[in-house]
């Protein structure tokens, strides 16, 4: 995982700009494809593959993304159900590119059951970031720095620390720690005492203005 400072780009995680020119590198829709499902939903590379064109709800006001993760590596057990992702579909000069780009790449697929990428491994999505990350920005580009520079994105955006997690895919708010960074730990302890404050007064059934 990258080191964080208040100066992102030099500590390997990118901003939107960043992203932007990578995207305008690519040299197809499936690489813009890579791009914008990476940047938006900060999937694992595994999640990605796992994407199938019946996962991508487009609304007229929103994107859901359903995601499964099914991560062994460490625990040899972590195996999450689909998770959803929805994201508002901005309008006007507030539009989200990469939004609107995953919009019209689904509408392509005519069957439900059809992956959203034609490959088996992720290989292809190192090699193509590391290309246009070369072309775009000077520098290699992983598929992890997408899914870092992402879940960093949201922190900063103010996001709850359970919907942090939801975000990541993680089990366990260890795993988000490192991304506190992108906003003060004062703030982020406010954010956690009112979240258990809430789960305090639904888990009791105390009526809202009872307190």
């Amino acid at each position: 995982m990258p080191r964080f400072s208040d100066n992102i780009s030099e500590e390997g995680i990118l901003g939107e700009n960043e992203v932007l020119r990578l995207f305008n590198a690519c040299k197809d829709d499936y690489e813009r494809a890579l791009v914008a499902f990476a940047w938006t939903t900060a999937a694992r590379p595994s999640e990605l593959l796992g994407i199938h064109r019946a996962d991508v709800l487009v609304q007229e006001d929103s994107v859901i993304i359903y995601l499964a993760t099914k991560k062994l590596k460490k625990t040899n057990k972590f195996q999450m159900k689909k998770r959803h992702l929805e994201f508002e579909r901005p309008q006007g000069m507030d539009i989200d590119p990469f939004l609107e780009f995953i919009a019209d790449y689904i509408k392509a697929f005519k069957y439900e059951d059809i992956p959203v990428f034609p490959y088996t491994t992720t290989r292809w999505m190192q090699k193509v970031l590391n290309k246009r990350g070369m072309e775009a920005l000077g520098r290699k580009i992983t598929p992890y720095h997408l899914r870092h520079s992402a879940i960093t994105r949201e922190a900063q955006n103010n996001a709850s620390l359970s919907g942090l997690m939801h975000f990541k895919g993680a089990k366990s708010l260890r795993s988000v720690i490192p991304y506190l960074h992108a906003t003060p730990y004062k703030i982020m302890l406010k954010r956690k005492k009112k979240e258990e404050f809430e789960k305090f007064v639904k888990n009791r059934e105390i009526p809202p203005n009872s307190h």
